[in-house]
């Protein structure tokens, strides 16, 4: 008794009597057979290599000569076994108060836990529970012949109390173990869960009672979506049966959910029922949020959207190259070598996935890097490459999503300028490199874009210094993102086939300022998207099985852009500095910051 720590190291094995500890800590770290009762009333004690085994058959001497087998109290504070070093625990277990706590290795308070380790009475008297008890997997609380203990409030002298108020978790696989001369009891208010448990399996719960008394317990699992049906074998054993119950979980994956209630193994399998566990912490909204957002990993990380993003990004560039709103034309036979620098941040508030809203916040940064032949004739061929990286993050249903980018892209272009218009056309290749995260598990799919892209326009002259380009174009773009899997699930989504008709009118001036040509203009365009503007995501387990198809938004149905920007050159030189910004619906809102030059040889 007292409030500091008595560290015990002695041999403490020909010790009898009564072990009690009433405040403070007492701590044995040596080898202790248990053969006396120890008693728990508002202290802690902590055996780090309780000897259980060896005092299945040692009894305490009383003094009139006979002899008892001693037992584990608890009614006010904490016992812990860090170690054993037998089989089993013999002798009565008796753990009751709200305050008491019987603690298996480093196990949650107010519970005895029992893992792979047969834990429990062997031999001796029998087991009370007052508050809980938790059966690992492959768990099994074994019983002996002797006397049951009596506790107050129960009425008789039963093998196995499951005490008023008190909990029984029980693990798929465990079962408390006793024999014909035995009984199990479960008073009012009392709960048996099940934990581990899956869907269409049964369970038997006690083994070799020959009484068994369940009347008064409730049934149930540890998953909120499972329930159990209670029957008995024709040995009167208890058997629970797991069924599907009524509670409505609003996700967009309903399959794969169903799929992990009913599978045994896989990480998938652990996650989505470690959320759906009633002890998680979770509400059952929360645990729907939590497995959309895991659903959304592939589609929040906009992954799809960021390769259109991009491969929109670097036909711009190429269109700009080509246009008549530039400085320079490319009537002069020669080459030229020219670079654009280019930054972009995406963001998107209410894309739709399924049933659920999610958004993305994005930013990518790079070069494109080119170089061409004027004919002299109006008509020029080039190629071009483009690199850089980025980085996106899911928002809202999406949050803790994260996808940083790596990409590259070659481009061919032509333009061909004559008295009707001029046009500008280009073929592309871009591959972006995914590296995706949400809770500690990564997945790193491929993106492959193919694009065509063509633009026709017409400078009209309002007078010698104001020039009105009305313009037209279409882009198609076929997106293919590669499948991956990432913290026990599967991501797959189907090929995409977008086209674009971007249309608008720039207006622009020119002057010469210093003997350097400069031409600002303005542009403002509408370009409507078709096609798969959603696509379908699949969403499953990766052992296999059913799936789930969300249909999620990779671009909007228009976007709205405005653009400004100023062209200079001077002999052989050019410069270019342009700002751009765009909207659509969802809540889309686009940013582009452009900069190059050119040098004509």
């Amino acid at each position: 008794t007292g409030t500091g720590t008595l560290l015990v190291n002695s041999d403490l094995n020909k010790y009898y009597g009564t072990t009690d500890v009433q405040e403070g800590t007492m701590h044995v770290t040596s080898e202790w057979m248990v053969q006396h009762n120890v008693n728990v009333t508002g202290g802690t004690l902590i055996l780090d290599k309780a000897n259980i085994a060896n005092g299945a058959n040692a009894k305490n001497q009383t003094n009139d000569g006979q002899q008892q087998i001693g037992s584990f109290n608890v009614t006010k504070g904490e016992l812990v076994l860090t170690a054993l070093s037998g089989e089993a625990l013999d002798g009565a277990v008796n753990v009751s108060g709200n305050d008491s706590a019987f603690i298996f290795g480093e196990q949650d308070h107010n519970s005895l836990e029992a893992a792979k380790a047969i834990v429990g009475t062997k031999s001796g008297p029998n087991a009370y529970i007052g508050k809980t008890l938790k059966l690992s997997e492959n768990g099994r609380l074994m019983l002996g012949n002797a006397a049951a203990v009596t506790a107050e409030g129960v009425a008789a002298t039963p093998s196995v109390v499951l005490g008023e108020g008190a909990n029984l978790f029980i693990a798929a696989g465990s079962a408390i173990v006793g024999n014909e001369s035995q009984s199990f009891v479960a008073n009012e208010g009392s709960s048996i869960y099940l934990d581990k448990a899956r869907l269409g399996q049964k369970y038997q719960l006690t083994e070799g009672f020959g009484n068994v008394d369940e009347s008064k317990a409730n049934f149930a699992t540890t998953n909120r979506l499972l329930g159990a049906t209670l029957a008995k074998n024709e040995d009167g054993q208890l058997i629970l049966g797991v069924e599907r119950n009524d509670v409505q979980l609003d996700t967009i994956a309903p399959n794969t959910v169903n799929a992990a209630l009913a599978s045994g193994e896989g990480l998938g399998v652990e996650r989505i029922n470690a959320l759906l566990d009633i002890n998680s912490g979770l509400t059952t909204e929360q645990a729907a949020s939590e497995i959309n957002r895991i659903a959304l990993m592939g589609t929040a990380s906009a992954a799809q959207a960021m390769a259109v993003n991009g491969a929109n990004l670097i036909a711009d560039t190429l269109d700009q190259h080509g246009s008549v709103l530039a400085a320079y034309a490319h009537e002069k036979q020669g080459a030229d070598l020219w670079i654009d620098l280019s930054g972009m941040t995406s963001k998107a508030s209410r894309y739709q996935a399924g049933s659920t809203n999610y958004g993305y916040k994005s930013d990518i940064g790079g070069a494109t890097v080119g170089a061409d032949y004027a004919f002299g004739n109006g008509a020029a061929l080039g190629g071009a490459v483009s690199f850089g990286k980025g980085s996106a993050r899911g928002q809202g249903n999406g949050s803790g999503i994260k996808n940083d980018i790596t990409y590259w892209g070659a481009n061919v272009y032509g333009v061909w300028n004559t008295e009707y218009a001029n046009v500008i056309g280009n073929v592309g290749y871009l591959q972006s490199k995914n590296k995706i995260s949400h809770a500690g598990y990564k997945g790193k799919p491929d993106v492959k874009t193919f694009s065509v892209g063509v633009r026709v326009e017409k400078p009209l002259a309002l007078n010698e210094v104001i020039t009105v380009t009305p313009h037209v174009g279409a882009r198609y773009l076929h997106v293919d993102m590669e499948s991956f899997k990432a913290g026990g699930f599967k991501y797959s989504a189907e090929k995409a086939n977008l086209f674009q008709v971007p249309f608008g009118v720039a207006f622009n001036g020119k002057a010469n300022v210093a003997s350097v040509d400069v031409k600002p203009f303005v542009d403002v365009q509408i370009a409507p998207a078709l096609g798969d503007r959603k696509v379908k995501n699949k969403f499953a387990l990766a052992t296999g099985g059913a799936s789930d198809s969300i249909d999620s938004r990779i671009a909007n149905n228009a976007m709205y852009s405005a653009k400004v920007g100023v062209e200079a050159t001077k002999g052989a030189h050019a410069f270019g500095l342009n700002y751009g910004i765009g909207s659509g619906d969802k809540g889309r809102v686009d940013q582009v910051l452009q900069a190059k030059y050119r040098y004509q040889f």
